[in-house]
């Protein structure tokens, strides 16, 4: 230990947070917060149902790039 800083946790528990951004105002609209074992595709469908007001574009990565992706837009 050096000064008075501690160590951090040899084992951390990762937590993984999707968010879904206005593209007008740059603001976070809808969060999740998961484990780390998930994945980006399946909490597409939790963050539309977050979100109040109708969709007029969505952009993701390739990361969501699946069917059950495509059918939450829908």
């Amino acid at each position: 230990m050096v000064g008075n800083l501690r160590q951090p946790p040899r084992y951390r528990e990762w937590h993984r947070l999707h968010l879904s951004v206005s593209a007008l105002t740059g603001e976070a609209v809808t969060c999740d917060l998961t484990s780390k074992s998930a994945r980006d595709a399946f909490r597409v469908p939790a963050l539309l149902k977050q979100n109040d007001g109708p969709l007029a574009s969505l952009r993701a990565d390739g990361a969501q790039d699946k069917e059950s992706v495509y059918e939450s837009i829908e």
